[in-house]
């Protein structure tokens, strides 16, 4: 038999099998997402831009956002588009770099949360026993409190700075993050592969890290796209009570302070922006998460 009967012989097998051997392109599974997800496609290059106006805010921001000028309370125009505050800042600057500290404080807080949360659960699930019961009792301990009431607690103790912002808010992430992997490991650990893995010699450390893991990363994304809106809240109530991110680094929910109350009446513009760039990230990481669900989780992308 030459080797284009053998080609077409395993085509048609592969046909009357039922198995399709094509692989559609980039640009065509990239037309599928838009497709079917247009609202988590359509944010996702919200969220890009968002990182592309923080990464080079200077860039961006038309004035300095600490320097105070003569114009006090000036409403937007074409040289302060958003307005000025009370101090005769340009508040469109402000808000600007408020977005570096922002997503800054939202990213590094989620990272420190997903990867100690799943730490622990990955831990804590497959060895079980005591250590099982130690962890669990200090997320049990965590999770009594809400997620600002805990940080408000820890940065009390510790003191308001950016980095203890995202410290504190990473460890308040990681309870939740640890009790949904661990439920995951309980599951895993009990099928053929793992029971194999031991068979045949292999470590716990292996097993945790050549094995468990891989099958844990899907589950670590999705969480950490939805832990992410609630990091950039925390962050934003943090500042707008004073414990967060210290005047006068801009900062959305600092910016959102008793000042922007205060003058709300005569200048709501010192509000509005501040508040409106807040909705506006939450609602984009929260549409991008739930599209990253819906197409990793295999039972919603097949309905």
């Amino acid at each position: 038999m030459t080797t284009s009967d053998t080609t077409i012989t395993a085509q048609a097998a592969s046909q009357s099998d039922g198995i399709n051997l094509y692989r559609p392109s980039r640009s065509k599974r990239v037309r599928r997402l838009i497709r079917t997800q247009p609202l988590g496609a359509f944010f996702l290059l919200v969220i890009v831009a968002l990182i592309v106006i923080a990464v080079f805010a200077p860039f961006f921001a038309t004035h300095s956002p600490t320097t105070t000028g003569a114009t006090n309370l000036e409403s937007p125009s074409m040289d302060h588009w958003f307005g000025t505050d009370h101090l005769g800042r340009d508040i469109y600057s402000r808000v600007v770099h408020g977005s570096r500290t922002s997503l800054q404080v939202g990213i590094i807080a989620t990272a420190i949360g997903v990867i100690g949360g799943a730490f622990i659960g990955l831990v804590s699930g497959y060895f079980g026993g005591w250590l099982d019961m130690f962890f669990q009792r200090i997320v049990d301990t965590l999770m009594a409190f809400p997620l600002l009431i805990l940080a408000l607690i820890m940065i009390a103790v510790v003191g308001p700075s950016m980095r203890n912002v995202m410290i504190v808010v990473g460890i308040g992430i990681m309870p939740g993050v640890s009790r949904i992997i661990r439920g995951i490991v309980l599951s895993e650990k009990e099928n053929q592969y793992i029971e194999a893995a031991k068979t045949i010699g292999c470590s716990a450390p292996r097993i945790l890290w050549r094995h468990l893991l891989p099958n844990l990363i899907a589950p670590i994304v999705v969480i950490a796209s939805a832990v992410m809106p609630g990091a950039i809240l925390v962050e934003a109530g943090l500042s707008f009570l004073g414990l967060g991110t210290p005047p006068p680094t801009p900062s959305w929910g600092g910016d959102l302070s008793g000042n922007a109350q205060r003058f709300f009446r005569h200048a709501p513009w010192m509000a509005i922006f501040p508040g409106l760039a807040i909705s506006i990230v939450v609602l984009a990481f929260n549409l991008v998460g739930d599209a990253i669900r819906d197409i990793v989780d295999p039972r919603l992308r097949n309905r």
